[in-house]
């Protein structure tokens, strides 16, 4: 997966967005490494992506491979750590802004983490059918629930709807009968 769109991170100046830019896909570093012939950052995806493709530095045209790339200094992930960052599930109504470093728990328990094709709440394993399923048990008992509180409430009533049903019956088929 690329970097982090740019437009996420909040409080982010045009400079620092400018150091924190992979080169390759323009997006906010995700898992940062570091090339060690340039000292080039790099999120780890794009510069793999592009050394199965290439055998030089995307930045210095150097020779590289995977094994030479480096993990970034600490105080660079702290720096990246520390960056606020809006859910990935804002389009769904999400409002939260997390520190980077606290995104990934963040999306796993987020309530907006909808699943586009059942509308499920999407979590570790999750299983469109399974979660329609557990959707269609939850919305039977509610039914059943309401029933007998109906029940409980209108037995009157009911018993009235019953004898005026039979009632009906007994009159539109007296009727059908005497037409034919």
């Amino acid at each position: 997966m690329p970097g982090y769109e740019s437009e996420r991170f909040v409080g982010l100046t045009k400079e620092d967005r400018d150091d924190l830019t992979c080169s390759i896909c323009h997006n906010i570093f995700r898992e940062p490494v570091v090339a060690q012939c340039c000292r080039q950052t790099f999120c780890r995806e794009c510069i793999v992506d592009w050394l199965q493709h290439n055998a030089v530095c995307p930045f210095d045209r150097r020779p590289l491979n995977v094994g030479s790339l480096s993990s970034p200094a600490r105080a660079f992930e702290n720096i990246m750590g520390k960056l606020q960052i809006k859910c990935e599930y804002r389009d769904n109504g999400c409002p939260d802004v997390v520190p980077l470093e606290q995104l990934t728990q963040h999306v796993q328990h987020c309530p907006h983490n909808m699943c586009a094709q059942c509308h499920c709440i999407r979590n570790a394993g999750h299983d469109c059918v399974q979660s329609l399923l557990d959707v269609n048990r939850r919305a039977n008992r509610q039914i059943e629930s309401l029933h007998d509180q109906l029940a409980s409430q209108c037995c009157c009533f009911v018993r009235w709807c019953r004898g005026y049903r039979d009632s009906y019956r007994r009159t539109s088929f007296s009727s059908n009968a005497s037409i034919n």
